[in-house]
């Protein structure tokens, strides 16, 4: 089971299992700070894992926002209760999204949130793009 583990593809199979652990909904922000403090993660580990915490940041905030309006605004209150309902599934839907997409080999691009390429996926020399 070990020889299993040395094998070029597993390794590869495993990292892209932490790159998608990375990108789910609020319980892979822990992985992604724990990576970002780790000094020998690859760019592209890093660049995920930091694109991960801004997305559930802003998530975060904005549900905080709309929490807060629904508290205070009487007269807004189911109209804040909708919108609030919207942009958690919006930031559940997105987060589904980036992983089909990170899955596919695909590039992550994101206006304002920046750009992970799928060339970097393939950057370990041991491992053949061709598979």
């Amino acid at each position: 089971m070990s020889a299993s583990l040395n094998n070029p593809e597993a390794k590869k199979d495993v990292k892209d299992l932490m790159l998608l652990f990375y990108l789910m909904p609020v319980f892979g922000v822990g992985p992604a700070m724990w990576t970002l403090s780790q000094p020998d993660r690859s760019p592209k580990e890093k660049a995920l894992s930091r694109l991960a915490i801004k997305l559930m940041l802003a998530w975060f905030a904005g549900t905080v926002a709309l929490d807060v309006g629904v508290e205070n605004v009487d007269a807004l209150k189911l109209p804040l209760l909708i919108i609030s309902s919207v942009f958690t599934s919006g930031y559940f839907v997105l987060n589904l999204g980036l992983m089909l997409r990170l899955w596919q080999g695909r590039a992550i691009d994101l206006p304002l949130l920046g750009r992970i390429s799928a060339r970097e996926r393939y950057s370990d020399s041991s491992i053949d793009p061709n598979r």
